[in-house]
């Protein structure tokens, strides 16, 4: 796991794989971290398909569970790729696995909608999180208020005022 952890944090999934693989061929099984840390090492790229296949191999070819970590790294994968749609179909599959979306999971929905300039759908994640009991935080509410800069200045100022507000309500 640590090989492929040095692989990730290089960006080089190529690496991170191999070092999995070698783990397989000395006959020990990768565990759910190692298979996470593959899925991280394509998720910093915004590579969703590498990120989708190592998470697919979890299943697959490792036998292993996906738990929220391995999720919510799936889910990165498509904020850094500006995938909202791609994000929100992983976060919604999550209930499917018996899996429960944590504030990670929404914050990453969240900034996937920021990387499209999507305020408003940026802003429906917040709703999103208090559905599920997720309490966002000063992070969630920050990225929101950056986030406001592609509005227009009027537009801007009434929601800059409304997520204050909504911050001090929480």
């Amino acid at each position: 796991n640590t090989l492929a952890k040095a692989y990730a944090l290089a960006r080089q999934p190529a690496g991170a794989r191999r070092a999995l693989e070698a783990m397989q061929s000395q006959g020990l099984r990768p565990d759910i971290v190692g298979c996470s840390t593959l899925i991280r090492a394509y998720a910093r790229l915004g590579d969703v398909a590498g990120a989708e296949q190592a998470f697919a191999d979890l299943q697959g070819l490792y036998g292993l569970e996906p738990n929220v970590v391995s999720f919510n790294t799936l889910i990165e994968a498509h904020a850094v790729a500006a995938d909202p749609q791609g994000a929100s179909d992983v976060l919604e599959s999550m209930a499917f696995r018996r899996v429960a979306p944590d504030l990670i999971s929404h914050a990453s929905l969240m900034k996937a909608h920021v990387a499209q300039k999507d305020f408003e759908g940026a802003r429906a994640v917040l709703a999103r999180m208090a559905a599920s009991a997720v309490q966002p935080d000063l992070a969630c509410y920050e990225l929101l208020l950056r986030s406001t800069s592609v509005l227009p200045n009027y537009a801007a100022e009434d929601a800059r005022a409304s997520l204050r507000q909504d911050m001090c309500m929480r």
